[in-house]
């Protein structure tokens, strides 16, 4: 009887552990697809702006953020305030 008390106990830790390993990852998958969602609407929005086809503006937010040092979401951001239009370089220090 005592130990099925204890295996009941250790599967609930198990079980406990896998729930918060589980929404650890359902975090990280949420900003994620957060950070996706942020870019395709920056592509999407210069693709209008600069009557682009849907392909070309991904590649041309990647090149114009490493250019400008600065994070793919970090960029695609700025286009968004910007309403689809580049931000401004960053000017040297």
């Amino acid at each position: 009887m005592a130990g099925d008390s204890i295996d009941v106990q250790l599967g609930e830790m198990v079980l406990q552990e896998r729930v918060a390993k589980l929404e650890a990852q359902n975090e990280k998958l949420r900003a994620f697809l957060d950070h996706y969602k942020t870019v395709e609407r920056a592509a999407g929005a210069i693709s209008v702006q600069y009557g682009m086809s849907p392909d070309d503006p991904f590649d041309l937010l990647r090149g114009m953020a490493q250019t400008q040092r600065c994070g793919l979401h970090g960029f695609a951001k700025q286009v968004l305030v910007n309403r689809g239009c580049f931000p401004r370089p960053l000017s040297p220090a």
